[in-house]
């Protein structure tokens, strides 16, 4: 899928390692990468459920959050990346067995429980 970003400072933190490991540290900053990169190499939505990516549990989010999704990066913490699924025409997908994802829009880093 093709990664687009929810605005410039998301993007400028995902395209630098530095301000990853200073923002979140070394251990946190390499889950979000590996997160980065099983979104970047995924084709469709099911390969984002694959058993080998269980620890992230990637999951939809409810209430004021519908239509959003998420990915645990740290178990222990409440910590997660927060992304939109969108088509082609870069609208958020709101029903993903009817509608095909091309775009995974990253909106966030952070504790949605807070």
């Amino acid at each position: 899928m093709k990664i687009c970003f929810y605005n410039k400072s998301i993007e400028d933190l995902f395209e630098n390692d530095k301000k990853l490991q200073k923002k979140y540290g070394i251990n946190v900053a390499e889950n979000i990468r590996k997160i980065d990169d099983i979104l970047e190499n995924a084709e469709t939505i099911r390969e984002l459920n694959d058993p080998a990516f269980v620890k992230y549990r990637f999951h939809e989010l409810k209430g004021d959050r519908k239509y959003q999704w998420a990915f645990v990066i740290v178990h222990t913490s409440g910590l997660r990346i927060i992304v939109f699924l969108l088509d082609l025409d870069k609208k958020i997908i709101r029903d993903i067995s009817k509608e095909k994802c091309v775009y995974v829009q990253i909106k966030e880093i952070g504790d949605y429980h807070d």
